[in-house]
């Protein structure tokens, strides 16, 4: 093969890297838009945290209008939270006791804060393209000087909705979270706290 033609490839090769890459971010682009658009029927989703010695907590998560709900699995011990940004309600199977908290108002989740961070802290490339999602890798840029966020994550979208499917994160301290079975449509009942989901436990009120 000549000069010529390497060259020839080589430049081919860069450009269907940098479309690749490109690509990659307007698709995130077109996820987060629709992520907003869907954001105030509220947010459902499946989390799993793989914690060395502990092992895997799982959660589930119910986000709408600034309250939610997370029901925490670590083991055989299971732990419901309600927050509306004003209160907190925390049950704790074992003890049988709900304990009230005064809480802090927050316009977002973590959770679904975590994916809008992904354009500007990380640099973007498709991993894998199959027939109903894309698989991408996200690596935290050299210009992230942020601490506590994952080094690395793969996302995958849903083609067509532009909707996320699922976000594998890998934190420096070899944690490794995975947001899964992402929903969107909730109801104010489903992130307020019932009393009936508690089988009768003892409500302690420290917000005063």
């Amino acid at each position: 093969m000549n000069k010529r033609k390497i060259l020839t490839l080589l430049a081919a090769l860069f450009c269907a890297v940098t479309s690749f890459a490109q690509d990659a971010r307007q698709i995130v682009e077109r996820m987060n838009a629709t992520m907003d658009k869907l954001q105030p029927t509220g947010l459902e989703m499946a989390i799993d945290a793989r914690i060395p010695i502990i092992g895997t907590v799982r959660s589930q998560v119910w986000a709408l209008a600034g309250k939610q709900k997370n029901i925490t699995l670590i083991g055989k011990k299971k732990q419901i939270t309600w927050s509306d940004g004003q209160s907190i309600w925390d049950y704790d199977e074992k003890s049988q006791t709900v304990s009230i908290r005064k809480d802090k108002p927050t316009a977002k989740g973590e959770n679904v804060g975590l994916f809008e961070d992904i354009l500007s802290g990380y640099d973007l490339s498709v991993k894998e393209e199959q027939a109903k999602v894309w698989v991408i890798t996200c690596k935290k840029s050299k210009s992230n000087q942020e601490t506590d966020v994952p080094k690395r994550m793969i996302l995958i979208v849903e083609k067509g909705s532009y909707k996320p499917v699922s976000l594998e994160a890998h934190s420096s301290m070899g944690i490794t979270f995975t947001m899964h079975d992402i929903k969107f449509g909730v109801t104010d009942k489903d992130v307020t706290f019932d009393p009936a989901e508690c089988n009768g436990a003892t409500i302690k009120d420290y917000r005063q």
